[in-house]
């Protein structure tokens, strides 16, 4: 399946919300959905901070998935950042597909390039995720190439931990 990865732009929010309420957030409404992407970062707004991405057909550009990455904190001094992966997600009938990890890997290129060329060096990048998602935790450790995680349990009630990935980005080209 081929597929472009592109910069998210202001009219495809309404399908990156729909992707988001479908694969992460089924009890979210749509509207609430639109409101936290603009939220952590409004993709119809210029804003290098917060960098959404998509993931569409080349048949008939649909897109079937989206990646954000959010620049999370900054060493003023030795110009690095460090980046969060804010969220990622792919329609359940495009799963499996490769789809995840060529937006990642686009992506967080692309978002390393950015930073690169106006003069600060990316070193780290972290992502969070639910305990008990295995498909998720088994994504995040091939895709990021073994990070380091730190598991917190029961964080949001018995059984439903959070894990953190945090990974050195010397592997991005």
């Amino acid at each position: 399946m081929e597929i472009n990865i592109e910069r998210m732009k202001a009219s495809e929010l309404n399908r990156v919300a729909e992707i988001a309420v479908q694969e992460i957030y089924p009890g979210a409404s749509i509207t609430e959905m639109k409101q936290w992407i603009k939220s952590v970062g409004d993709p119809t707004k210029v804003n290098p901070y917060v960098q959404w991405f998509v993931a569409k057909l080349k048949t008939d550009s649909k897109i079937v998935g989206f990646v954000g990455y959010d620049a999370f904190d900054f060493d003023f001094k030795g110009n690095q950042v460090m980046l969060i992966q804010t969220w990622l997600a792919v329609d359940r009938e495009y799963q499996r597909r490769k789809i995840g990890t060529e937006l990642v890997k686009t992506a967080l290129k692309e978002v390393c390039d950015y930073w690169r060329g106006v003069g600060r060096k990316p070193v780290m990048v972290f992502i969070e995720t639910d305990e008990p998602d295995q498909r998720a935790r088994k994504f995040y450790e091939k895709v990021y190439q073994q990070p380091d995680a730190k598991i917190l349990k029961d964080v949001w009630g018995r059984g439903g931990g959070t894990v953190f990935y945090f990974k050195k980005l010397d592997f991005v080209n």
